[in-house]
């Protein structure tokens, strides 16, 4: 067979293909990608066996062949070729890549070799813009907890009404929710599931760079596809219930207050130089400023005023600075709430306007 193409497009599928690969001593077929070429198409395809991806490279091409090719050394090569167009031959498991300045050979493995990708088979569907699926995710996945002690924690909670998607993710400490309205209405129902981190990350980064304005995700039994223009991520969802969460989100607060976003964060930044080993930051909210504070023994500390506008009681609590500036970066608008209690119950951080995003955060509790 032969397949010739532009090293960009070429470049690109294969830097893509070769994040879904694996480092796995049983099974080294792992770190190598599948490339099927059909005429003027070449598929890549890589898994780890618990994720997929696929994509397909445009190009000119005859013949049929499939041939697996290590994709660190076939990544590497790419990323060094400055050439525009690159030709593509494979015989007996061996790809030869030829352009106007060089000729290489890689060896490889027969493709019957590779694992066998299973097809989803559909219990579900719908469609949602790219970039919207995209900011969601960038907003939650700080929330995700890193823990494996609790699985069901360990991804995005997607949950689909007819009308609504929402993404949703904890770790305990905090809790960050976007909705999304759908403009095509999905099933006359409500399904859920949770998304592994790891696929969550790699998707809002292929959706980030998408040319497209859809995606397709495709709900089977314990699966999901992603497709976005031309690739397809194949995904396990992680087994369990993911918690009933909207019965810890407060309905009233005994302190609201309004401020700046961009004056907020440097003043939380500034003061996480001076934090303790707890991390942990200081807000006393007045009538017209809230003042943040952090103290460290060893270090010195530290105080910033800032303007801003309160309804309700004066108040003070402390927080992990970190998950803090995670809320607060995840803010859109300049203008920030947030809507304080005490250290028992968590506190919200959302736009001013904005309401289709909010992160719960627990106050500190420190003796």
């Amino acid at each position: 067979m032969n397949f010739l193409c532009l090293k960009e497009k070429l470049e690109y599928a294969v830097g893509l293909a070769e994040r879904f690969t694996s480092r796995n001593s049983s099974l080294p077929v792992l770190e190598n990608i599948l490339l099927e070429i059909r005429l003027n198409s070449l598929t890549l395809i890589s898994t780890n066996l618990e994720y997929a991806f696929r994509i397909i490279v445009p190009g000119n091409g005859s013949g049929e062949e499939k041939l697996v090719i290590p994709a660190k050394v076939f990544n590497a090569l790419l990323q060094s070729i400055n050439d525009s167009k690159i030709e593509l031959e494979g015989k007996k498991n061996t790809l030869y890549i030829k352009t106007p300045s060089l000729s290489t050979k890689i060896n490889g493995y027969a493709g019957e070799d590779f694992p066998i990708i299973p097809r989803v088979t559909s219990t579900a569907h719908f469609s949602i813009e790219a970039a919207l699926l995209a900011q969601g995710l960038e907003k939650v996945m700080p929330a995700v907890s890193i823990s494996e002690f609790k699985p069901e924690l360990s991804g995005v909670y997607f949950k689909i009404t007819p009308s609504t998607l929402y993404l949703v993710a904890t770790d305990t400490f905090r809790l960050a929710e976007k909705t999304i309205p759908l403009s095509k209405k999905s099933e006359d129902k409500t399904y859920s599931f949770i998304l592994p981190q790891k696929v969550a990350q790699e998707l809002r980064r292929i959706l980030s760079q998408a040319e497209t304005e859809n995606t397709r995700i495709v709900l089977g039994e314990n699966q999901i596809l992603f497709s976005i223009n031309g690739i397809e991520i194949t995904s396990r969802l992680i087994e369990g219930n993911f918690p009933e969460y909207n019965n810890i989100i407060p309905k009233s607060f005994d302190t609201n207050c309004f401020i700046n976003k961009a004056e907020v964060a440097q003043a939380v930044r500034t003061s996480s130089i001076f934090t303790s080993r707890l991390s942990n930051v200081l807000l006393e909210f007045g009538p017209k400023h809230l003042n943040i504070s952090s103290v460290n023994p060893e270090l010195g500390e530290h105080s910033a005023k800032i303007p801003a506008s309160l309804s309700g009681k004066d108040s003070s609590v402390q927080f992990n600075h970190r998950f803090l500036l995670d809320g607060i970066n995840a803010i859109d608008e300049e203008e920030i709430l947030f809507g304080v209690n005490n250290e028992n119950t968590p506190a919200i951080i959302r736009n001013k306007s904005d309401g289709s995003f909010l992160y719960l955060l627990m106050p500190l509790k420190i003796s």
